[in-house]
């Protein structure tokens, strides 16, 4: 056996510090319902676990196996052994997990050989150029009532933010921190002297990332109009640098596909989250299936004897 699984708890946590996502002290204490566990490879932490129970199904939130033991099967034992504690020792019937587009190719071949059931979510990432997002004919008209997030002052930037809480708009840290987005490229959508939409632009290692667009505004231009004003202030940016866009539900992803006169089935540039189900129930007849086999052999086995 390379790996095992253990419970972490207070005394040996530090062990699997490092493989825990930062935020994981908060997890634990606001959800009772949520456990770790640690993936041991020979004896040393390799990976580690996050998941919530919810009646008879297990979701698992957090999924980590350090670069180190990575490709050599120690994702897949910890899995199989982790299904195992948990239909054996928690009543557990069905595990899920979400893995989000942008995530770590590996996570999609984790469940390879199990009869597992995938679906596409909404939630994708759409990938584009910043010269493809200026060739859009939807946004060469250009902006009449947008400002840079440089320009909007801190009491409107309140107000927009409990509007974007109140219309369940708050997909990033509230309140907005403009120095954590490109505040001279990011616009914001003006209603007279109130602000009801966000276009945030933060810098990323592969390009440019759209963080956040969203808007509660009474225009439904409103996003174009904010578009138009990004791309003219990307001027310091070359045609062919990436620009990444978060897209949370379909709204969103229309609005995509309007923007670049896209067909509902074209797929390029989008990689979409997938939730991966598995029922439990295959590990009993596996189970028997390794109880037939060591029968067999103990059978074999006893005929050389005699």
């Amino acid at each position: 056996m390379m790996c095992r699984i253990t419970q972490i708890n207070e005394e040996n946590y530090g062990y699997y510090l490092p493989m825990l996502p930062a935020n994981f002290a908060e997890q634990i204490e606001e959800d009772e319902n949520a456990l770790m566990f640690g993936i041991e490879s020979f004896g040393m932490a390799a990976g580690s676990v996050m998941l919530r129970l919810i009646g008879f199904e297990a979701e698992i939130t957090w999924f980590y196996v350090d670069e180190r033991y990575r490709g050599r099967g120690v994702g897949s034992e910890g899995l199989l052994h982790l299904m195992e504690l948990l239909n054996r020792s928690y009543d557990i019937t069905q595990i899920s997990m979400t893995v989000y587009a942008g995530a770590d190719e590996e996570l999609l071949h984790l469940f390879d050989g199990y009869p597992v059931e995938r679906a596409k979510l909404p939630q994708c990432t759409f990938e584009t150029t910043l010269g493809w997002l200026r060739s859009s004919s939807k946004i060469r008209a250009g902006h009449k009532h947008s400002i840079t997030l440089g320009e909007l002052d801190k009491k409107k930037l309140i107000v927009l933010c409990e509007g974007l809480i109140a219309h369940g708009e708050d997909l990033v840290e509230m309140p907005i921190d403009p120095d954590l987005y490109l505040k001279d490229q990011s616009a914001i959508y003006m209603e007279g002297e109130k602000a009801t939409g966000a276009l945030l632009f933060r810098k990323k290692a592969e390009g440019i990332e759209i963080a956040l667009l969203a808007s509660f505004a009474s225009n439904a231009a409103a996003v174009m109009d904010m578009m138009s004003l990004a791309a003219e202030k990307m001027n310091r940016f070359g045609e062919d640098t990436k620009v990444l866009i978060n897209i949370v539900d379909d709204r969103v992803e229309k609005l995509i596909r309007n923007l670049f006169s896209m067909d509902a089935d074209d797929m390029e540039g989008f990689t979409k989250s997938e939730r991966f189900t598995l029922d439990l129930s295959f590990l009993e007849s596996a189970r028997k299936e390794t109880e037939r086999i060591l029968s067999v052999w103990n059978e074999l086995k006893v005929g050389k004897a005699s």
